[in-house]
């Protein structure tokens, strides 16, 4: 798989692992502060969805990895 390829569909998976953070997120702030019992699935989505997109994240910098570094090398000359 081509390098462009890999890194499409890397940014959507990252863009829908990301709306479902705050999506669950935004539900448990939610049943906090209203005293509402949440599911079970929605306690439990949140930190493994965390878990995979901070992978996601890690995997876009190193896939990335080359530009990031002729950007930092620029900014020092």
């Amino acid at each position: 798989m081509v390098k462009s390829s890999k890194l499409l569909i890397i940014n959507i998976c990252i863009f829908i692992l990301f709306l479902i953070q705050i999506v669950t997120g935004g539900w448990i702030w939610i049943a906090i502060l209203s005293g509402i019992r949440l599911p079970l699935f929605l306690i439990r989505i949140h930190p493994i969805n965390g878990i995979v997109l901070t992978i996601f994240i890690l995997s876009h910098i190193y896939l990335n990895r080359n530009w990031i570094r002729i950007q930092l090398i620029n900014k020092k000359l």
